[in-house]
């Protein structure tokens, strides 16, 4: 998907069609693009750790298939 300002974003559909989820490397990517606003995320590694310490404290949750999701969110 291409936004108005040329930004474009990529994304995957969950294992069930769901729109929700999301992926370290699609997240490093959008932070990529916007590195001024975005300085904590220097690498695609700072991300996936990120995503790792989210998963541990309960906020975010991996599903069965390739994607996560915030954790009061249905797959």
């Amino acid at each position: 998907m291409v936004w108005p300002d040329g930004t474009a974003v990529d994304w995957d559909f969950g294992d069930g069609g769901e729109i929700g989820g999301f992926d370290p490397w699609r997240l490093w990517h959008f932070a990529r693009q916007r590195a001024s606003h975005y300085p904590e995320f220097p690498n695609e590694d700072s991300v996936k750790q990120a995503v790792a310490a989210a998963v541990e404290e309960g906020s975010v949750r991996r599903s069965d298939y390739v994607l996560y999701y915030l954790s009061d969110r249905r797959e």
